[in-house]
């Protein structure tokens, strides 16, 4: 499944600027991206650039869990930035629970 990556400004900011940020945020370069998700780095570099116009829902979801944002949010701009951290915390797979430790020791 491909997922197209609109060009139209819902929050102020595109795909790629909104992909940047969330790297930034997360002190995560793009060579690091591309091996926690399994693809090139030329890929990333695509993805930053606007050169794409479509990307893949696997890769989506990897890419929003890798860098603990809602996934809605990096494709779209719409809805929250981070994810809800659920009651339960034994719910969470082993990635989203490196996500969160990620998120809480910055």
């Amino acid at each position: 499944m491909f997922l197209v990556v609109d060009d139209v400004l819902v929050d102020g900011s595109t795909f790629s600027e909104r992909l940047a940020d969330a790297m930034q945020e997360a002190g995560i370069t793009g060579r690091a991206l591309a091996a926690a998700v399994g693809v090139q780095e030329s890929s990333v570099s695509q993805w930053l650039s606007s050169k794409i116009k479509s990307l893949s829902g696997e890769h989506l979801f990897a890419v929003a869990d890798t860098l603990g944002v809602e996934a809605r949010w990096l494709l779209t701009g719409r809805g929250p930035r981070r994810p809800r951290v659920p009651p339960d915390l034994s719910d969470l797979t082993n990635d989203q629970l490196a996500a969160l430790r990620s998120l809480l020791n910055r």
